[in-house]
């Protein structure tokens, strides 16, 4: 709910962003402790070249490197007000 507040989400509103795994340790740290601010959160990763990306848990994503220019794995995640 802190985080709801911080946003000013009007009640019953929500938050979606989209953050790479791998470019801020911060946010993987809360990750991987599980404290993450989000109310809700799934996970990709992406599989090939041409930009095919699989649905993944956090286990298969946890390590995956940022790379020089694109994300290889990404965190989509929500906040309910």
């Amino acid at each position: 709910m802190r985080v709801a507040q911080a946003f000013r989400l009007a009640p019953g509103g929500s938050l979606v962003a989209s953050l790479p795994i791998g470019y801020n340790r911060f946010f993987d740290d809360l990750l991987d402790r599980g404290t993450s601010p989000f109310t809700t959160q799934h996970f990709l990763k992406r599989i090939s070249k041409r930009n095919y990306w699989v649905e993944a848990d956090w286990e298969q994503v946890h390590d995956v490197p940022h790379g020089r220019f694109v994300a290889h794995a990404i965190c989509i995640g929500m906040i309910s007000g």
